[in-house]
């Protein structure tokens, strides 16, 4: 950071004061412009010139400050403007880092926010030395080892936080390999008798013959 001696708006005033003592109008002991009456130099008395060589003396150690000021302040500037891109690149690589990690567990089925917030939270939470490089490396690892608990469960199944279970992928056991459970599919029970349903003489035919007309009133019993 910039010590507080060279900040900006203390420089602009003391080159300011600089250039006042180096530009500074005449003394009020100057009469005229210079010249005698007959527009010759007028000789400059030594007093006056000795006060002109102490105020440029002064003026030019000034400046001499004054840059060394402004050399620290732009040094300070370049570095946090370093500092402010090594920042910048580091959190857009952190971002870039996240999103990459989302499509990663996104593959492994769990495609929601929430979800994904969960399985990063329960990996942070493990010991680093055991939880992999990454939450989805560690759900990934999770998730293959369910697979192989279903296929076989003399494997040892995986220790997986109850918030996480509903995202574990579904394995279809059936007719399945060492150990697999058979999944039987069940029918439902046949349902009971319909309702049966009353015809009104509405429904009896008029105009199809005889036959007809009898057999709908036979149906009305």
């Amino acid at each position: 950071m910039a010590d507080e001696t060279t900040d900006v708006d203390g420089l602009a005033g003391k080159i300011a004061a600089a250039l006042g003592r180096i530009g500074g109008g005449g003394s009020s002991d100057d009469d005229g412009d210079g010249y005698d009456d007959g527009r010759r130099p007028r000789s400059v008395p030594y007093d006056r010139l000795q006060r002109e060589i102490d105020k440029r003396k002064a003026a030019e150690a000034a400046l001499s400050d004054i840059g060394g000021q402004v050399e620290s302040l732009m040094a300070a500037r370049t570095a946090e403007l370093a500092t402010f891109r090594e920042d910048t690149a580091a959190e857009l690589k952190r971002i870039q880092g996240g999103h990459t990690e989302d499509l990663a567990l996104v593959d492994l089925g769990v495609t929601d926010p929430l979800g994904r917030t969960a399985v990063r939270s329960a990996w942070s939470s493990l010991p680093k030395d055991g939880r992999g490089k990454s939450p989805s490396e560690w759900w990934g690892g999770l998730s293959e080892a369910h697979k192989a608990h279903a296929a076989d469960p003399e494997k040892e199944a995986p220790k997986v936080p109850r918030t996480l279970a509903a995202y574990l992928p579904q394995v279809d056991t059936s007719g399945g390999g060492k150990g697999g459970a058979q999944t039987q599919t069940r029918k439902p029970p046949p349902g009971g008798p319909g309702k049966r349903q009353i015809k009104g003489v509405d429904g009896v035919p008029i105009d199809q013959g005889m036959d007809a007309f009898f057999a709908g009133l036979r149906g009305l019993s």
